[in-house]
């Protein structure tokens, strides 16, 4: 039966949900990120950064959470 499961999420294309894992782990597995692009900055090297701890992440079972405000905390809009 295990085999057949397996077999299904294969051929399914089958990704865990991500909200649900959280809730059934309690461990949200995403790691936030503040990125803030300064006028005079280099955007490129900064995106390879960013690639860079993308792709580490991922290899670790998390997910990226990107923030690029530059004052931080934005207001939640009602």
């Amino acid at each position: 039966m295990r085999r057949r499961v397996e077999d299904a999420v294969r051929s399914l294309g089958y990704t865990p949900n991500a909200g649900a894992r959280a809730l059934a782990t309690t461990r949200t597995m995403v790691i936030g990120l503040l990125a803030q692009f300064l006028p005079d900055e280099f955007a490129p090297a900064m995106l390879q950064y960013m690639l860079g701890v993308s792709d580490t992440a991922r290899e670790h079972g998390y997910d990226i959470l990107l923030a690029t405000d530059a004052t931080g905390r934005a207001p939640c809009a009602a």
